[in-house]
């Protein structure tokens, strides 16, 4: 029963990275295709997708490197989001070091703007998918049936925890009151 805990929560990491590389590519796509739309010349373009690819790997190890993906959806926290924000700025400064470094071409605004958009984007789908998470309509458990519960620590991880229990309507624990110095 563990083990299937377990897999789930990096089921839900691995598909949270998916998203974050296909709002990635959603981004680099109309990055490129507007960069067309008001330059005429081809060059400057050649290395669009080669840095784009760079900076997609160095913000994704920067991500896992910072643990941006153990704090899953419902349960990041204001940290959390300081982190990624964080990781992504790393990520784009280590990209562009090697890709001006090697000179892979010049496109300063690949840099400048797709990154913050990537950043903004990651940080608003999660805080979407907790404002849908925290309002999603189900039938609730009945009172009689839920266990009545008191929470050891009156931080922000209690907190967290009661906060989780009262808006899961198929919990089975109702919290009561904290147990705290």
């Amino acid at each position: 029963m563990k083990i299937k805990g377990i897999l789930a929560g990096k089921f839900r990491r691995v598909v949270l990275c998916a998203f974050d590389c296909a709002v990635f590519a959603l981004v680099t796509c109309a990055y490129f295709f507007a960069a067309r739309l008001f330059k005429h010349h081809e060059e400057e373009h050649s290395y669009v997708w080669l840095n784009a690819g760079i900076l997609l790997l160095t913000i994704l190890i920067a991500r896992l490197i910072f643990r941006v993906y153990g704090s899953v959806w419902r349960y990041t926290r204001t940290l959390s989001y300081l982190n990624m924000i964080f990781a992504d700025t790393i990520g784009v400064f280590v990209s562009a070091a090697i890709v001006f470094g090697f000179k892979l071409g010049e496109d300063v605004w690949l840099f400048a703007v797709i990154a913050p958009i990537n950043t903004m984007l990651a940080v608003c789908s999660r805080l979407f998918y907790r404002l849908v998470y925290k309002h999603r309509v189900k039938s609730p458990a009945s009172p009689a049936r839920q266990i009545n519960v008191a929470i050891l620590g009156a931080g922000q991880l209690g907190a967290f925890l009661a906060n989780e229990l009262l808006c899961n309507p198929q919990s089975t624990y109702r919290p009561l009151f904290f147990i705290d110095r």
